[in-house]
């Protein structure tokens, strides 16, 4: 079957063979074909397995795809078609929830209910498989709920900061004054 997808920042074309009864496909990608044994391991991660060479995989869906963790980086695994319809049209394909992109602990919080934060700005930072990640605001506005405590067990969904968003002219959405 025939995939379209954005891997990080790059487009990818791979072609891939539905899994055999020893839960093995064939993996067809720039040209060159790699045999491929998948075993999901609850929960969330998945082994890979090529050549007798194994690497375990740590796997979370979240709105905008699949992320996948290998060797300490992470990668957004998404549809190419969903993402260019998605540009096209009025819907805005970034994630506007603060939510962690996998399993995780709080380790601290950077914003406060009222404050007034930037796109971009620093509101959060988990840790999952001893690696950082620090979550950032999706639009300019200002922070109406801080939904978790340091030391928290999150989850992908989980909507950690709530951020009513401003107004173009830099006025939060709600402000008709």
């Amino acid at each position: 079957m025939q995939y379209d997808l954005i891997i990080g920042d790059t487009e990818e074309s791979v072609d891939a063979s539905p899994l055999d009864e020893q839960s093995t496909t064939t993996i067809n990608q720039n040209g060159s074909s790699r045999a491929l044994r998948l075993t999901a391991l609850p929960p969330h991660r998945l082994q890979l397995m090529e050549a007798g060479r194994g690497e375990d995989l740590f796997v979370a869906r979240g709105p905008e795809g699949l992320w996948v963790w290998s060797k300490g980086c992470a990668r957004l695994v998404s549809d190419a078609a969903n993402r260019k319809s998605a540009r096209r049209g009025g819907a805005d394909d970034t994630a506007q929830d603060v939510t962690p992109p996998m399993p995780a602990v709080v380790l601290k919080i950077l914003v406060e209910v009222g404050a007034v934060v930037n796109q971009g700005e620093r509101l959060v930072v988990v840790s999952a498989m001893k690696m950082e990640t620090t979550l950032v605001a999706p639009h300019p506005g200002t922070v109406t709920a801080v939904n978790t405590e340091v030391g928290a067990k999150v989850a992908p969904g989980d909507i950690l900061v709530e951020i009513q968003k401003a107004d173009d002219d830099g006025e939060d959405g709600d402000s008709h004054e």
